[in-house]
């Protein structure tokens, strides 16, 4: 029997890719040490600068200026906050909540704790927790573009475009230059087929920071839905040059390369992808496809059953429709 595994491209990711809202410190009036500032600007530097392996030892060491910040003063609310996100962005996000929890016991209304805190919880897809600090943030202070950003961000993780929209254009509204304003911006309207407004953005976005690998793969993304496959590729060949491992970009490269009929490629991408990510049930089922176009058969077999297994609803249809074993 032929088993038949249909393409099936999802505005949705495939891959998870790490959203970074640009760090501040609103300090509440307070003198904040000299360590913590030194920090705070480190911490700023990487949203600003490339992504590198020295990334990560450098926010392990910001970590640990976080740690003598803090040894020297105890009840300093801006050295858990910062530490904080150091955490978030190695992904440790237990240490990160539990550094924004005691930020936010010694300052109830610390704006950047509370939106740290949130945007750890939108990482563990904690989506309506999430959202109740980034509505406190704003509550307290309606001019802080980055707590719109983050809540834009979560929105869109809830499949909320209208909402995320909005937030959006309030950030560029408070902030006419913040790159991922515009980014999010440019996935809400790509999530509701609004594509040609999404490249602007997109386009917007990385003349502000080109250094951004998300939104050249999420460029990327809206041209291979508009089926302008070179353009997909060309972008998301730049994501991948900014970031070599991101499983997201080698996701979606997989599903160009897929549908201008390089098989093999897109084998290849998927492979790494599920490197990465064992448990990416997409990369699994689209290889599958990729498998069965060259005639490997078994292979195709085998990745629909792996999908299957990880709850993949295409696979486990497949499977139940051709009676798999």
């Amino acid at each position: 029997m032929t088993v038949k595994i249909p393409l099936i491209i999802s505005n949705s990711d495939g891959g998870r890719s790490l959203n970074k809202p640009p760090f501040d410190i609103r300090f509440s009036g307070t003198v904040e040490t000299k360590r913590c500032c030194n920090m705070c600007s480190l911490l700023h530097y990487f949203e600003l600068a490339p992504s590198s392996a020295d990334e990560s030892v450098m926010l392990n060491r910001s970590a640990k200026i976080g740690d003598k910040a803090i040894d020297a003063n105890p009840r300093h609310a801006a050295a858990y906050s910062a530490r904080g996100y150091a955490y978030h962005r190695i992904g440790d996000y237990p240490s990160a909540l539990k550094d924004n929890d005691r930020a936010l016991d010694l300052k109830p209304n610390f704006p950047s704790a509370l939106v740290n805190r949130s945007w750890t919880l939108w990482k563990m897809r904690q989506y309506d927790k999430a959202l109740v600090y980034t509505d406190r943030a704003i509550e307290l202070t309606p001019d802080y573009a980055r707590a719109y950003v983050v809540r834009s961000l979560i929105y869109l993780s809830m499949n909320n475009n209208v909402n995320a929209t909005e937030d959006s254009n309030k950030a560029i509204q408070l902030s006419p230059n913040y790159a991922l304003a515009y980014h999010y911006r440019g996935n809400a309207y790509r999530g509701i087929g609004r594509y040609e407004e999404a490249l602007k953005d997109y386009q917007k976005s990385i003349e502000i920071n080109p250094a951004d690998p998300d939104v050249h793969h999420n460029r990327g993304l809206a041209y291979l839905l508009m089926k302008k496959f070179d353009d997909a590729l060309r972008d998301i060949n730049k994501a991948l040059e900014l970031d070599p491992n991101s499983v997201t970009a080698l996701y979606r490269r997989g599903l160009v390369y897929n549908q201008l009929k390089n098989y093999n490629g897109a084998i290849r991408d998927f492979s790494k992808a599920i490197e990465f990510e064992k448990d990416n049930a997409a990369a699994y089922y689209n290889r599958a496809h990729s498998n069965r176009q060259i005639g490997k058969n078994n292979e195709a077999v085998s990745d629909l059953k792996k999908a299957a297994q990880l709850g993949d609803v295409r696979a486990q249809e497949a499977i139940k429709k051709y009676k798999i074993e």
